[in-house]
């Protein structure tokens, strides 16, 4: 069959997002089971663990699970259909998929809520939604087989269309109780994805308040898993922000947050000396230290020889003590 079909902008993306079937509604689906993100970046930092890390660090800065109610994340832009009205669920695997120190209740008589010393709410919305096509407003391509000689892939568009899709996503947390929502801890990021002439990955990049990152995927996951790790990203910087922990470490091109880096450097005297030991281990392990644990609260040969080595390569003395400039340092990532 060698009948053309000229598809629009909005259309194309319509069969891109579903696979090759267009829709007014698309549907944004998690990659599959077997899904990997393919990644440029090492040990510790590689993007694929970055959820299961995510729930180490609640564990040694906050302390307990952190209860998190999720409310709607809305399609606030002009493109409803586009887009779902709503992509909660994708939100929700997110927080999910961390594990049991990050507890979502859906529940209203939960004990989760009764026992809980903080219930936090996630409100949130879609704000920007743009589609970029390099050849106008729409071009033409073939259902099946072949046309001036270039393959048509299954979502209907050809190898040599170059396409930008942008989408940005906000949270706004509250806490449960009350309603207040809670000074400095939204979020704002952006990902824009492109899909190069003639590319077998599609380039994408998040930035916003928390990161500067930058990857790709492969061409089968295209904008679904950018869309997803968009979603997880900003996850890990919204509960950063709530529990007071330095959710910058846990990838390349997270930016460091100041009002973080303040109210643990000032609570840090105040720690017994087992947490500031535990605190100071968990550093040294998420970059590598050989022999040091991430969950130790004894201060171990290895971690005096890793502090000595760090202390002393950054001029900040040459000793294993143990003290603020020395926490400090750790949490900035120098």
């Amino acid at each position: 069959m060698n009948s053309v079909l000229k598809l629009s902008g909005i259309a194309l993306l319509s069969a891109f997002l579903l696979g090759g079937c267009a829709s007014t509604k698309p549907k944004i689906e998690l990659p599959g089971a077997g899904s990997t993100i393919n990644h440029n970046n090492k040990g510790n930092k590689s993007y694929k663990d970055v959820l299961r890390r995510t729930n180490n660090m609640v564990q040694v800065f906050y302390g307990e699970p952190m209860v998190i109610v999720i409310d709607s994340i809305t399609n606030m832009t002009a493109e409803q259909a586009r887009l779902p009205a709503d992509i909660t669920d994708i939100v929700k695997t997110a927080f999910n998929n961390i594990g049991g120190n990050v507890r979502i209740v859906y529940d209203n008589n939960s004990e989760y809520l009764k026992k809980a010393k903080e219930v936090f709410k996630i409100n949130g919305s879609i704000t920007k939604y743009d589609v970029v096509y390099s050849d106008g407003s729409g071009i033409d391509v073939e259902i099946t087989g072949t046309k001036n000689g270039q393959r048509a892939n299954a979502g209907g568009a050809t190898d040599s269309e170059n396409q930008t899709v942008k989408l940005a996503i906000n949270f706004n947390p509250s806490m449960f109780f009350g309603g207040d929502y809670i000074p400095r801890t939204s979020t704002s990021n952006e990902v824009t994805i492109e899909k190069k002439s003639k590319a077998h990955e599609f380039a994408f990049s998040i930035l916003g308040s928390g990161f500067g990152f930058n990857n790709s995927v492969t061409k089968s996951q295209g904008v679904h898993a950018s869309i997803n790790t968009l979603v997880e990203f900003s996850v890990l910087e919204v509960l950063g922000k709530l529990g007071k922990f330095p959710y910058w470490l846990l990838v390349d091109g997270g930016k460091v947050n100041s009002d973080i880096i303040a109210h643990l450097s000032g609570t840090f005297l105040r720690e017994p000396l087992t947490r500031k030991i535990q605190m100071i281990s968990y550093l040294f392990a998420l970059r590598g230290a050989d022999g040091v644990s991430t969950s130790s609260s004894v201060m171990s040969p290895s971690l005096k020889q890793a502090i000595i080595a760090y202390k002393t390569a950054r001029g900040i003395g040459i000793d294993d003590t143990i003290n603020k400039r020395l926490y400090k340092s750790l949490l900035e990532g120098r």
